[in-house]
């Protein structure tokens, strides 16, 4: 042995490197988790998912409500399907090019801040659409603001809570917690636009007020939830795994856009219809058009496919 202090000397394999007092096992050990991780609790149990799940859930509920109460705002206030067909097409195309600068957003920015910001902003717009309309103040083109503003929050709110679903719960656990997330936007879609309609029979004010009420609980709900939800410097379970954390939120809204895309110009068209012909025709156009949905998405093997196809490169050959 050549002279070395004691405390120096260090005797390195390949795998640990040992030195008086202490062992430092550099290949050896399970990689730890980071502490920002969420721990792996079943999603009933988990107060953050929930969180998210009830917010989700109100927020949706409130802007399928709109879906229905806006074009009949339009339509008491102008007489005018196809006006009412037009403020639903703007809405939507709006959307639509607010899709990938949306998604980028979520990426850049605090998830859970930008959901709650989105939540307020939506509250305060809907209630003050809701004086408006008992002042006997609003017009066409102020309902065609606040339908494109509400709804341009709600593109930038739903990437944001999509990305940050991997930050609550665990790897794991993202087919439970979409599947969930699943249930709850078609309860949304099915309940939203016939409350819609019942409220809208109280008085025409009173499914906008119901919005800014549903958006004031999600900010409630959203407040509470913990965690970090910064960006790190269907198919969506798969999608969430196989994108990175500082993409997921661009990545969502791509999918989204190009999925969704076409749907542009359904009010514009459901107008049309109803105009030209009944809502017998309209109902059965669109009846049909989405029985032709469900054959192509049974019949497609890239819908059935696409976890094989994420996890097949990680098969050793």
């Amino acid at each position: 042995m050549t002279g070395c202090p004691a405390p120096a000397c260090t005797v390195s394999t390949s795998t640990t490197s040992v030195r008086l007092g202490t062992v430092s096992a550099v290949n050896a050990s399970e990689p730890q988790a980071p502490p920002d991780l969420p721990r792996q609790v079943p999603i009933r149990r988990n107060n953050g998912f929930r969180m998210l799940w009830i917010g989700q859930l109100l927020s949706d509920t409130g802007s399928e409500i709109g879906l229905l109460a806006y074009p009949l705002l339009i339509l008491a206030l102008t007489h005018s399907a196809v006006l009412a067909g037009v403020v639903g097409t703007v809405r939507a195309i709006t959307l639509l090019c607010l899709q990938l600068p949306a998604g980028a957003l979520s990426d850049r920015l605090d998830r859970r801040l930008t959901m709650i910001v989105c939540d307020v902003m939506r509250a305060a717009l809907l209630a003050l659409l809701a004086v408006l309309i008992v002042t006997h103040l609003a017009t066409w083109p102020v309902v065609l603001i606040v339908c494109v503003v509400e709804g341009g929050a709600g593109a930038i709110f739903n990437p944001a809570a999509t990305a940050a679903l991997p930050a609550i719960v665990t790897d794991g656990q993202l087919e439970e917690a979409w599947a969930a997330t699943e249930g709850r936007t078609y309860v949304a879609s099915l309940a939203g636009p016939a409350l819609g309609g019942v409220l809208f029979g109280l008085g025409r004010a009173v499914p906008f007020l119901t919005d800014a009420v549903s958006y004031a609980v999600s900010f409630g709900t959203v407040s509470r939830i913990r965690g970090r939800f910064g960006p790190r410097a269907a198919l969506f379970a798969v999608m969430l795994r196989s994108t990175p954390a500082e993409m997921r939120g661009r990545v969502t809204n791509t999918v989204l856009m190009v999925a969704t895309g076409l749907a542009a110009l359904a009010p514009l068209v459901a107008g049309l219809l109803v105009q030209h012909g009944s809502g017998s025709w309209a109902v059965g156009a669109f009846a049909a058009t989405m029985a032709v949905a469900a054959v192509l998405c049974l019949v497609l093997p890239g819908l059935r496919e696409a976890e094989s196809a994420v996890e097949s490169p990680r098969r050793p050959s």
